[in-house]
């Protein structure tokens, strides 16, 4: 016998507790990583900025290609 799949639940307090869980997972990674990158930064008198900012020019222009030559083109009706 297959064991039976937990349906998802449809309760509104669920949802709203799952939500806030995410929300906050996200806002604690993002105020202890840039506290963190912050602290990076002055122990290496800047030069962790220019590792962040060549990351994030890096990433812009894989982001542009992938847009310009790697999406997926729709299939044509033929």
């Amino acid at each position: 016998m297959r064991p039976e799949r937990q349906q998802p639940s449809s309760d509104r307090g669920t949802r709203e507790r799952e939500q806030l869980a995410t929300f906050l997972a996200v806002m604690l990674t993002l105020t202890f990583g840039g506290a963190f990158a912050v602290f990076l930064i002055f122990i290496t008198f800047g030069l962790f900025l220019w590792v962040i900012l060549i990351s994030i020019g890096i990433a812009a222009f894989v982001g542009l290609h992938y847009l310009i030559w790697g999406r997926p083109k729709p299939p044509r009706d033929e």
